[in-house]
């Protein structure tokens, strides 16, 4: 973003979209994730235990795979696309 957009409030178009963003997924998990789970969890598909430790793995790896998919996405020299295919493969199948 120019200098003279920033000076001029331009930033705030940004942070406008990162809390549209944050309430869209907030208003996805209460709306759909969260009954979903509720439902696995009372038809006994997957055990309690389970349930709470796959949500905990996804969970801690959320912000690393977010930042992997924008650097691939937005062409960032900083990661490599191996080094993020890899790192999310992992993330997504090992834990």
């Amino acid at each position: 973003m120019p200098e003279d957009v920033i000076q001029n409030g331009g930033f705030l178009v940004y942070l406008l979209g990162i809390v549209y963003a944050f309430n869209g997924i907030a208003l996805v998990t209460q709306n759909y994730i969260n009954p979903a789970i509720d439902t696995i969890k009372k038809k006994g598909i997957i055990g309690s235990d389970t349930m709470n430790a796959t949500l905990l793995a996804f969970s801690n790896s959320a912000a690393e795979s977010f930042i992997v998919m924008v650097s691939i996405f937005y062409d960032l020299p900083d990661i490599g696309i191996q080094t993020a295919v890899q790192q999310t493969a992992f993330y997504a199948l090992i834990i």
